[in-house]
């Protein structure tokens, strides 16, 4: 209709009915171009505030995860630093396997010794981010401060993981000296235990802080002889303990890290 109008217009050499047809058609072009910008960027608006609700989600779970298996190794190491108080009081004594050392004590030791073996594993949820890389809407998100520590966050916790799964000599050593009785004693009444999240939708897995058993006696000198003939015990739990140190370093960072960054990302949710 309008280009019929414009035809005639130009035809009748009707120059300012012309201009008034071509300026409706350029304000029309403008305002349906405005009106694809307006709904273009509410889409992308929205969109950014699912994922920043949904990366929030993640980090609240990878928060819980850092500090449940922070958790974990901190009772793992009170149990090696048990073990090795145990070795040291037996060197100051001068003591041997025959000695009138408490059976109490040495049963302890026993338990201390087996606990300190125990790992645990610890998983992050990437997939809003990895389907923010791999979608390209990464790019989109204009907060430059937010995609950088998102990037080194989830790169950086990558490689956290075997950490926490290294298998030991300590480990290895100590699960091959005790006989299997036993192991299996004390993880059926201190082994590792299901804590849930506040709404119950996810675990992680938690170690007793203390574990009191009660051995017969010829069991504790058995296994108390095993232990004491692992030459290198005090050795491989000084370097068990290092690694637990550095693994409680970098949990303890990405804990600190994972904080940031949701509190950064709540910030924008509320603006």
């Amino acid at each position: 209709m309008l280009l019929r109008k414009l035809t005639k217009h130009i035809q009748e050499q009707n120059w300012f009915a012309v201009f008034i047809d071509f300026l409706i058609v350029v304000v029309g072009i403008f305002v349906g171009l405005q009106v694809t910008n307006w709904s273009q960027n509410r889409s992308y608006e929205a969109t950014t505030q699912q994922y920043y609700h949904r990366l929030v989600a993640d980090l609240n779970a990878d928060i819980y995860v850092f500090q449940t298996t922070l958790d974990y190794y901190t009772t793992v190491e009170q149990y090696a630093s048990n073990t090795i108080d145990y070795i040291h009081k037996r060197e100051s004594n001068n003591s041997s396997l025959n000695n009138n050392s408490s059976q109490k004590s040495d049963s302890q030791f026993v338990i201390n010794a087996y606990q300190a073996t125990q790992i645990t594993t610890n998983g992050f949820l990437e997939y809003t981010y990895s389907e923010l890389v791999s979608s390209g809407f990464i790019r989109n998100i204009k907060n430059s401060e937010i995609k950088s520590m998102l990037s080194g966050y989830y790169i950086n916790s990558k490689f956290e993981d075997f950490m926490y799964v290294e298998t030991t000599p300590y480990r290895i050593q100590i699960r091959r000296l005790l006989s299997a009785s036993t192991q299996k004693k004390i993880r059926e009444h201190c082994g590792d235990q299901e804590i849930f999240n506040d709404d119950r939708t996810s675990y992680e897995i938690s170690l007793p802080e203390t574990c009191i058993i009660e051995f017969d006696p010829e069991t504790v000198s058995k296994e108390l002889s095993a232990l004491l003939s692992y030459k290198e015990l005090e050795h491989d739990l000084n370097y068990l303990m290092s690694i637990i140190a550095i693994a409680k370093y970098n949990l303890q960072l990405n804990l600190d890290l994972a904080k940031a960054i949701k509190i950064n990302i709540e910030t924008l949710i509320e603006n």
